[in-house]
């Protein structure tokens, strides 16, 4: 278009239309800058448009970016989702060998009661009412009655000579006391102990001792027996209250490795549902039989929480109280209510 424009200008020149030629002329000027600003605001939206399609192709990455991290956000969670069920599908079955589900969260205590210093290595306990705990420490004769929940000393009292004491039951008017030897003291407040001796060996070393009123007798464990050539067992004994001697034949016996190769009985206790548990404070173990010496559950402990767990009871209602030494941290008592009634 500007070449015609310039043919019809050089034809009007030689002519001497001046007037023509001059609007000719700034007809062409006139169309060049129209063309220029035309091709300099094309230019511009060019600009704007190369800009625009950088940020729409960086929103589109980013979204892409985004799509991809939530994707694998959640294939992460499937995976821990699979992860946690997995692991209580293994501890269900690692604890659980009868397939009888365990009572109790021990994780998470339901209460905790801190003890004084006069009751740093709590040996033994049993509860006296619901709102009263028996205990005996080791390595003095004293017993001691304390609030189930604040755990104060509510009253003590000594019954003899210091000694190696590992366990403690009551049964009418009376408590009944386990040495580590495997002999039991009979013991009442302002009165002489009498002595019952263990007579099936030396080298017997017994940690743990319950009453099992339903079949009138104690159940004392043996945390090491005095014959090495039965060291891979342990042995739960029975105590006549009706002869005051040991049964010639353990009560149970279970195989070791059946539990935990290191498993050593600390306390034992009956609950209300006449199952027997067994406590291991060497290996962090809790050991659940049936009133046949059937193994129903066997759960280890945190080290967390149970720094070095050696007596355990229960109240009427089935609540589990654990008494844990002084270590790390101050002695104490821990409550575990049944599992159905914190729901």
């Amino acid at each position: 278009m500007i070449k015609f424009f310039r043919k019809i200008r050089q034809q009007l020149l030689p002519k001497k239309k001046f007037s023509k030629y001059l609007l000719f002329a700034i007809g062409e000027i006139s169309i060049v800058i129209l063309i220029a600003w035309q091709i300099i605001n094309w230019n511009s939206d060019q600009k704007d448009t190369v800009k625009e399609t950088k940020v729409l192709e960086q929103l589109m990455d980013g979204m892409a970016f985004d799509s991809d991290t939530m994707g694998i956000e959640l294939e992460n969670v499937k995976k821990a989702q699979h992860s946690i069920k997995r692991f209580e599908e293994l501890v269900d079955s690692t604890h659980h060998p009868s397939g009888q589900k365990f009572l109790y969260n021990l994780n998470f205590p339901d209460h905790r009661i801190e003890l004084s210093d006069k009751l740093n290595e709590i040996s033994g306990m049993e509860m006296l009412s619901d709102s009263v705990i028996t205990a005996i420490q080791d390595e003095k004769a004293h017993i001691f009655y304390l609030d189930s929940y604040s755990g104060e000393i509510i009253e003590q009292f000594d019954f003899g000579k210091n000694a190696d004491y590992e366990g403690i039951a009551h049964y009418k008017k009376h408590f009944y006391v386990l040495r580590s030897d495997g002999n039991i003291f009979k013991v009442s407040p302002k009165k002489e102990a009498e002595e019952y001796k263990f007579k099936q060996g030396k080298g017997f070393d017994f940690e743990g001792l319950c009453l099992d009123q339903l079949n009138n007798r104690l159940l004392v464990a043996c945390k090491m027996n005095g014959i090495k050539d039965k060291r891979d067992h342990f042995f739960i004994y029975s105590f006549s209250l009706e002869s005051k001697e040991y049964e010639k034949k353990p009560a149970f016996r279970i195989k070791r490795d059946e539990v935990h190769k290191n498993f050593k009985p600390s306390a034992i206790a009956i609950h209300p549902n006449g199952n027997l548990y067994v406590l291991s404070s060497f290996s962090k173990t809790l050991l659940v039989l049936s009133a046949n010496g059937s193994i129903l559950n066997n759960i280890q402990l945190s080290n967390n929480i149970f720094q070095q767990p050696e007596g355990i009871t229960f109240n009427s209602m089935g609540d589990l109280f654990i008494s844990n030494e002084k270590k790390e941290t101050a002695a104490n008592i821990l409550k575990f209510k049944k599992a159905h009634e914190k729901n």
